[in-house]
């Protein structure tokens, strides 16, 4: 239904957000070896980056043996012989190697080190000792690990919707290319070359139709094409982006997942994969611009419009589910179980930045700043050598990054995306100069035929002011082109997905003044723009109004209703528990008497200000109500930020009706109880108390057993004291579609008296129903604990979201001993919610 409903929305969407592009599109964005940083904020971040992200990746990449398998690739070719137990990893594990050097080139480029480059160096002459003789390039291939066989096992090409052999390709010229531009070595570009050339033979419209499964290779061409010159490569990307979708070409499609449901041409929504889609994106906006052929362009647009207006989470992360780590259907924007992959806000960064190139659009790198600064940053922690793979939008306990991961693909990425990340400051057209982003320091740039020096200094991502001083080596008349950001508009982004409110919302965007006087200047798309003839020294200074803006979700986004959130600047905010005295942010509602206000800096994450109002604790109570406590003085602070200290709770939108809230859980008995568990778990999450909505929620915590599967498991609430029970209410939990936990086989329930374990008398049944309480009544009893005995379906594994349990009436469990008396649920004094 959705799907025919898009074909209908979507092109209203188009007449009211499309534009035409500037006329001097496409730009060209300024080199990021041309834009040296000095900015408080992002300034310390790519000195990280360098000091200690480098290494550590290139670390991670040699001990799991990423970098060694090209080394036994090599032996392999040299004996002409498999190499069992060779193979170690994922079967696509090469990629994250091509992204290692793509980033140390980078690094290079701005900063010669000879111990990296020598380093690089090293691992470069490895992979090319792994290539084949006639450019084929997979070390799991070459390898034949019988162990660890790629998809479609040994042969060539054999599995082109789930090998990678080409994704990892892609990833292999763009880090040809990067490093024979930072150090003029051509050795893995010739690599990439030879690579590209059999590739050229194998596919094509009279040969091999499949595309790769994991588009990358068209980004990868593109930039073969342009540092080459050779025209089979972007005949190569045209074919790559044409044979998509196309089930008259005679081979199997892979899907919506891989965007390969229908030609790129005809797809009018954002599907399936994040990652794949927003590269497939940006192969299409290369292709537009290389082949000067505005249908790719168009088509791009319309998927960027389906995401902007129905699937982007407010932190610029796309991609809501972890199942397909993809999209879900429109407005399914859930907080605690967002996926939002580190490398999709990458990749979605990277498309907007060539949607901004092709049509010199403010609206894209609005997105891009916003992505940029919260959904991206969010993977990466303060200290450098720390990583999220997916990025929740709330968590009921906290979340910890990790050193490294088995799919590595997201450490590697943000290397190379911090290392170029100057490139989205600036861009040129024939006669303008386009600022793009407010980042301290200064960039060489030519418009036309004159060179400029351009320095920012300023207060910018903190404060709304920035001076810019042009210095071209002669007076020279252009256009300068100042980004008014959405939020200075007190605006979230393009489209209607996200509503913004502040108490000073009648200010002025953007106020400028030239050598100290204001001077007009017009608007267009989205940029002020002052055409003068600049003499050098000539300073811009810039006010930007940076109010605190209150969001607000569409009704339609189910996950946000009764919910705001705070922004300021280009960042969005959180609260975590660590910062409130420990009280959880989800457990609490905003207090409507207050105001929020700019707090002092934070010392410990990086001199961030915080943002400061007030809240009050929401509870549940034990007769199953909700109470609200006093007020009590509350932090934000940049989402991108959360979780670099302990573990704590943490949310970005906050309840504004205490009915929206997570209310703190009631004393109840299981909250009090003890909890253990055969095998690991989140124990706090069957007594919450937060009512899941079917037993598939990932919204709520819960409890499962994954990867144990078939198998008996244990769960036991032992209580302070001998409490008297009569009944219990299990909810179980069942992921189908999504993951491996099904709902159980059956389940049995034993109680403690005097040290013993015994069963239940006279239970009346042990329900496995889904999205319900399965209730089991029994004699009351005088317990000491209580213990239920899971079995799981054969193959899967089993789980719950909450065990409440019943406290009998006081003295029924004496009564029914001493009278032989069955007891009653509906006798029970007291219910736990």
């Amino acid at each position: 239904m959705h799907r025919m409903l898009c074909a209908i929305l979507l092109p209203a969407w188009l007449a009211l957000t499309a534009s035409s592009p500037a006329a001097d599109a496409p730009l060209r964005a300024v080199p990021f070896e041309k834009v040296t940083v000095d900015d408080p904020f992002w300034g310390p971040r790519l000195v990280t980056n360098r000091a200690v992200t480098a290494a550590h990746v290139l670390d991670e990449c040699e001990r799991t043996g990423r970098i060694a398998n090209f080394r036994v690739a090599a032996k392999a070719r040299a004996e002409g012989k498999p190499q069992p137990g060779g193979m170690r990893g994922i079967f696509f594990n090469d990629s994250d190697v091509y992204k290692a050097l793509e980033g140390c080139a980078y690094l290079l480029a701005t900063q010669r080190d000879a111990a990296l480059e020598a380093r690089c160096d090293g691992i470069i002459e490895a992979i090319a000792a792994a290539q084949e003789p006639d450019g084929y390039l997979y070390t799991s291939r070459t390898i034949l690990d019988p162990n660890n066989m790629p998809p479609g096992g040994p042969e060539r090409w054999s599995d082109m919707g789930g090998g990678h052999e080409l994704y990892c390709a892609g990833h292999l010229y763009e880090a040809g290319v990067a490093y024979q531009a930072a150090t003029g070595k051509r050795t893995l570009l010739d690599v990439a070359q030879r690579n590209a050339d059999l590739v050229a033979k194998v596919f094509g419209p009279t040969a091999n139709q499949h595309p790769c499964g994991h588009p990358e290779i068209e980004i990868g061409l593109a930039k073969l094409f342009e540092a080459t010159g050779e025209a089979r490569y972007l005949d190569l990307l045209r074919f790559f982006i044409e044979t998509r979708g196309r089930g008259d070409r005679g081979r199997p499609l892979y899907g919506e997942y891989a965007q390969d449901h229908a030609p790129v041409l005809d797809q009018v929504e954002a599907l399936g994969h994040a990652v794949r889609l927003a590269y497939l994106q940006s192969g299409l906006v290369e292709l537009a611009r290389l082949a000067k052929d505005d249908r790719y362009l168009d088509a791009s647009r319309r998927a960027w419009d389906d995401i902007i207006h129905r699937k982007m989470y407010l932190t610029g992360g796309i991609g809501s589910q972890g199942n397909n780590e993809g999209f879900g259907i429109p407005y399914e924007l859930a907080n605690g179980s967002a996926y939002n992959e580190t490398c999709a806000s990458i990749a979605f960064i990277h498309w907007n930045h060539r949607l901004f190139l092709a049509t010199g659009d403010a609206r894209y790198m609005d997105v891009l700043e916003r992505t940029l600064h919260n959904g991206m940053l969010a993977g990466w922690s303060l200290s450098g050598d720390r990583f999220f793979y997916p990025n929740p939008l709330e968590s009921t306990t906290g979340r910890q990054r990790v050193a490294w991961f088995d799919c590595a693909c997201c450490p590697p990425n943000v290397l190379r995306f911090i290392a170029s990340m100057p490139q989205f400051a600036y861009a040129t057209g024939a006669r303008d100069l386009y600022v793009n982003l407010f980042l301290g320091g200064r960039a060489d740039i030519r418009v036309g035929d004159v060179d400029i020096a351009i320095e920012q200094r300023g207060e910018m991502p903190f404060l709304g002011r920035s001076a810019i001083t042009l210095r071209p080596t002669r007076a020279a008349a252009f256009g300068l082109r100042i980004r008014i950001p959405a939020w200075s508009r007190s605006e979230v982004a393009d489209g209607s997905l996200y509503s913004a409110s502040t108490s000073d919302s009648g200010a002025t965007p953007i106020a400028i003044m030239v050598n100290g006087t204001s001077v007009p200047h017009t608007v267009e798309r989205g940029y002020a723009v002052i055409e003068r003839t600049w003499a050098p020294g000539d300073v811009v200074e810039v006010q930007l109004h940076m109010p605190i803006l209150t969001v607000e979700a569409d009704e339609r986004v189910a996950a946000d209703r009764g919910r705001i959130a705070l922004a300021r600047g280009p960042f969005v905010y959180c609260l975590e528990a660590i910062d409130q005295g420990g009280r959880t942010p989800l457990g609490a509602a905003v207090d409507p008497s207050s105001a929020w206000s700019v707090g002092p800096a934070h010392v410990e994450l990086g001199g961030v200000p915080t943002l400061r109002g007030r809240l009050r604790p929401v509870e549940r109570t034990l007769d199953g109500g909700v109470r609200t406590g006093e007020p009590f003085d509350a932090v934000a602070i940049p989402y991108a930020l959360w979780a670099n200290r302990s573990p704590s709770a943490m949310a970005v939108w906050l309840a504004k009706d205490p009915a929206a809230a997570k209310p703190a859980p009631a004393p109840t008995i299981a909250r009090r109880a003890k909890i253990t568990t055969s095998f690991g778990g989140d124990v706090a999450a069957i007594s919450d108390q937060l009512e899941p909505s079917s037993s598939g929620d990932h919204e709520h915590p819960f409890l499962h057993w994954w990867p144990k599967m078939g198998t008996e498991e244990t769960i036991t609430y032992e209580f302070a004291e001998p409490t008297e029970v009569g009944a219990v209410e299990i909810y179980w939990f069942d992921d189908t579609g999504r993951g491996a936990c099904r709902l159980p086989v059956s389940w049995k329930l034993d109680v403690r008296r005097d040290g013993t374990w015994s069963p239940v008398e006279e239970p009346s049944e042990f329900g496995v129903a889904g999205d319900r309480y399965n209730r089991c009544t029994f004699r009351p009893i005088r317990a000491e604990a209580l213990r239920i005995t899971v079995t799981s379906r054969k193959e899967w594994a089993g789980g719950l979201h909450e065990w409440r349990v019943e406290a009998a009436p006081k003295g029924a469990a004496r009564d029914t001993q001493r009278q032989g008396v069955r007891f009653q649920g509906s006798t029970i004094a007291a219910l736990e919610l």
